[in-house]
């Protein structure tokens, strides 16, 4: 097919014109010569009146006698046919009902670069095994290589490095994407927020010095809650008296010292932190003010050495059942329930403390990973287990019941990672599950470098290996992961709006008529505010539209009552799930 020729370099000027938040929506996505650093891409540029259909026309620079067209009913549309290392060069034909092209923008080009990260020769996922069931174009979040890739194994999305906060050999943890379509992460330093592009949006303020002897530090969870806030994971030095009969196990220790006479030692206390947008701490929990001393010097660590820490490595927060907060520590082998509003402990399950609390679920799972709320609110756990002193022992998933009333408390589903004989299915440190929308559970298995689905059945619908390149030995070897996360795209949360089916006006007519089109372009389902008032801020119409699928719209009536004075409407249309996300338009 031949390019048709821009008759004209941008676009008219139409009635009706999509602004910003903060200022006259004209711009075109992705921006003249902008460096990307993913491949699925979300093309947006400015509508035009009376045009029924957009043809987007795309050129990679390396073969450009071949275009490529793409057709939208919005000026939005995502496209993930491209690569890394290439140029490409873009415009869009506004096409009326008829098939007519009515306008047409000039060619705008960008570069995706390519990096190490994406480096096929060097890293990859070799994946093993792929049901048909699956759809490939889904992504998973690998935090060690900082990269998205979709289910066919192939990089998506890699997080750029940060200037003082990410570089090529720092290793980041706990990578997702949030329901807003930001995306968050822990480095060495501290908990960041930040855009597609890798720009900073949000970072967790210096952790407060709870002790003389040590300042904290942020560690292995970060999230970002459905209603804006922060939920990360901090910890705190105290030193506590050695117990008389513990003096020699310590002895030694590079974390002792005396105090009055009496040997005491550092001790690593995990705290549950919450910040709302301004960094403003506004909930946390202190797990000082749950252990005993008596049950921080009752255990080892995984490693079997000798340690009073506790070593917090997860939290979860149940936001339907009111805010329950699940807390995980690895070296009590235990799982313990916070009520958000009180900050009370509900329950714990693990093992037995000293201290005599109650416990449930004694031996279901030993130096776990990570706990997870399901949609039904069991709780998921990645059970490294006892694999030092058990050589029979493998690591696994657990699935229990935490609202069950026993004595002891069995598992409601398990499922170990010995499945074949592609790995021994023993994790010693690190690992995830996350639940899916289809009930599938995601798993990876940390220092053991597998990552797989599973379903409910047992039956593994995906399953990979995470491997780097050794160039001086010339072969692929195990690269451990730490966490890894679901994303259904790198646009959650998107949607479009334009007027429609727009009345003559009639003489004398006290009624203007029109129809707005909300089409929900993101991945995941949303639904939308409409507020409508005149230029001078004064209230006219509010709809709030139904829950939209992905790829799915509403149309919805528009009456308007004419008056004198009334030039111009302003209609604001607000996606519910992430209130920042908010189109204009002004209508004349």
């Amino acid at each position: 097919m031949q390019a048709i020729e821009p008759k004209k370099t941008g676009f008219k000027i139409a009635a009706v014109f999509l602004i910003l938040t903060l200022g006259l929506f004209s711009q075109r996505i992705p921006k003249d010569s902008s460096i990307l650093n993913y491949t699925q891409i979300l093309f947006e540029y400015p509508s035009v009146k009376k045009a029924s259909e957009y043809k987007l026309q795309l050129i990679d620079l390396s073969i450009p006698k071949e275009i490529k067209e793409y057709t939208s009913s919005s000026n939005l549309k995502i496209i993930s046919e491209f690569s890394f290392g290439k140029y490409y060069k873009w415009r869009v034909l506004a096409t009326d009902k008829n098939k007519k092209t009515i306008d047409s923008s000039s060619y705008f080009v960008f570069k995706i670069r390519g990096v190490e990260l994406v480096n096929k020769n060097r890293y990859r996922i070799k994946i093993n095994y792929t049901d048909k069931s699956i759809n490939t174009n889904e992504l998973v979040f690998i935090d060690y290589n900082r990269i998205a890739i979709n289910k066919k194994g192939e990089p998506v999305w890699y997080l750029p490095d940060i200037p003082g906060k990410v570089n090529f050999t720092e290793r980041i943890r706990d990578l997702r994407i949030t329901h807003d379509g930001t995306f968050t992460f822990l480095n060495n330093r501290s908990a960041i927020e930040c855009d597609i592009n890798g720009n900073i949006l949000w970072e967790a303020p210096p952790i407060a010095n709870y002790s003389k002897d040590s300042m904290g530090f942020y560690h292995h969870c970060f999230e970002k809650l459905t209603y804006g806030n922060y939920m990360v994971l901090g910890t705190k030095y105290v030193f506590k008296k050695i117990p008389k009969e513990k003096l020699t196990e310590y002895k030694g220790n590079q974390n002792t010292k005396i105090i009055n006479g009496e040997m005491y030692i550092r001790v690593e206390y995990g705290i549950v932190m919450e910040y709302d947008i301004d960094k403003k701490l506004v909930w946390s929990w202190d797990s000082e003010s749950y252990l005993k001393d008596e049950d921080i010097f009752a255990h080892g660590n995984a490693d079997t050495i000798a340690n009073p820490g506790p070593h917090m490595n997860s939290f979860d927060m149940n936001e339907k059942e009111g805010g329950t907060v699940s807390v995980g520590f690895r070296d009590l082998s235990r799982i313990v329930l916070i009520d958000r509003q009180t900050g009370i402990v509900l329950n714990s399950f693990g093992e037995k403390l000293p201290s005599g609390e109650a416990h449930q679920a004694n031996g279901m799972f030993k130096f776990q990973h990570d706990s997870r709320f399901l949609n039904d609110g069991r709780i998921a756990v990645f059970n490294n287990n006892d694999i030092l002193l058990n050589k029979d022992a493998s690591s696994s998933v657990v699935v229990f019941n935490p609202s069950q009333i026993k004595p002891v408390l069995d598992s409601e589903w398990s499922f170990n990672c010995d499945f074949d004989t592609l790995a021994n299915g023993r994790s010693f440190k690190g690992g995830s599950v996350s639940e899916l929308k289809n009930g599938n559970l995601l798993v990876s298995m940390g220092n053991l470098n597998r990552i797989f689905e599973v379903t409910p059945t047992k039956k593994i619908v995906w399953d990979g290996f995470c491997e780097q390149y050794s160039p001086s030995a010339k072969k692929w070897n195990p690269y451990p992961q730490y966490r890894i996360s679901y994303a259904s795209s790198l646009y959650p949360n998107y949607f479009s709006v334009k007027i429609e089916n727009e009345a003559k006006k009639k003489k004398n007519s006290k009624l203007h008529t029109f129809s707005l089109n909300v089409s929900n372009e993101g991945s995941e389902k949303d639904s939308y505010h409409i507020l409508i008032k005149d230029e001078f801020g004064y209230f006219i119409q509010e709809i709030t539209t139904e829950i939209l699928e992905s790829a799915t719209g509403s149309l919805h009536p528009v009456s308007i009552p004419v008056t004198p004075s009334r030039k111009k409407i302003i209609i604001e249309v607000t996606s519910i799930t992430n209130k920042n996300n908010t189109k204009k338009l002004s209508y004349e």
